[in-house]
């Protein structure tokens, strides 16, 4: 539904499949359209920079291991996030599209 209400709101309505009356249903119950909210995801973010710190703090380093991709592990899941900001970093001096963001190049 998010996909098609994307469709619908970009082309005013003009494409997709999803009626004004189904979002009006959707709606009716509460229905959260965005996956993530901005905030919530920054202050995810954030988190794990400052979980970051303190493994740097403590290893005087910032490569995290990553022992098991599908662990929930907290070491881990740091690896996982730590790895994927150089990805992200990486797009950016590529100049490709990427969520990283000068600001946030500058808190790492």
């Amino acid at each position: 539904q998010r996909m098609h209400y994307k469709i619908y709101t970009k082309t005013n309505g003009a494409q997709g499949s999803l009626t004004q009356e189904r979002i009006d249903t959707l709606n009716s119950i509460g229905f959260v359209w965005e996956r993530v909210r901005q905030d919530e995801h920054d202050a995810a973010w954030m988190a794990k920079l400052e979980a970051l710190k303190l493994f740097k703090k403590k290893y005087n380093s910032t490569m995290v291991p990553v022992l098991d991709m599908r662990s929930d592990d907290p070491i881990s899941q740091l690896g996982q996030w730590a790895c994927k900001q150089r990805e992200e970093y990486n797009k950016l001096i590529a100049d490709k599209k990427t969520v990283m963001t000068l600001d946030r190049v500058k808190l790492l």
